[in-house]
């Protein structure tokens, strides 16, 4: 029996799409490929729907299994209009329907879950089923090296980003280009206590 990789892309299309192009190298290399997707917002977002489809169709050897829906999702509304925590929660609530998927599986056929970098509550369900995990950061290298250094400039006692603006001398971070700070996602300029 081929060892299966479990992909849990994110909810958009931009993270769908270079996970599924990791599916592509994993069944060259003779892994079986499923990927588990959130249905909550397919009849909603017609550009992923879509793009779940084209993959889909273009990966017949690649498994795609739509998630059961759960019950009052939340809504974006709920969380002050947020759309990044708004996301953490809906990934959140999804780990017991990601739970019983993986557990439907036939027993240590799964080799290892690879979790879009922003599903990181995922991560609890393949640590409490001992499968192991990976994240996929579906972004280029200067953004992850943004990302990375990030928590670090705020620990070191900079003004809040927002406070930087465009007046002050540009951010730099190690290996990207400097920048001003409204150059920034619109999360990151946010009051950093919230």
């Amino acid at each position: 029996m081929k060892k299966t990789i479990v992909l849990y892309p994110g909810l958009f299309v931009s993270h769908l799409v270079p996970m599924m192009q990791l599916a592509d190298v994993l069944l060259e290399e003779g892994y079986a490929v499923t990927a588990a997707l959130i249905d909550l917002t397919l009849d909603q977002d017609a550009a992923l729907a879509a793009a779940v489809d084209r993959v889909a169709a273009a990966r017949p050897s690649a498994a795609v299994r739509r998630l059961p829906r759960i019950q009052d999702p939340p809504a974006v509304a709920d969380y002050g209009g947020e759309p990044i925590l708004w996301y953490l929660e809906v990934v959140r609530r999804y780990n017991e329907r990601l739970r019983e998927f993986l557990c439907s599986l036939p027993p240590r056929s799964v080799h290892a879950v690879v979790i879009d970098a922003p599903s990181i509550a995922a991560l609890d369900v393949a640590r409490e089923l001992g499968v192991p995990a990976y994240t996929f950061f579906a972004s280029n290298a200067s953004a992850v090296a943004m990302f990375l250094q990030l928590p670090w400039m705020r620990a070191e006692g900079q003004p809040s980003f927002k406070e930087l603006g465009d007046a002050r001398a540009p951010i730099e971070f190690h290996g990207v280009p400097p920048m001003p700070a409204s150059h920034l996602m619109r999360e990151t300029l946010l009051d950093p206590e919230s």
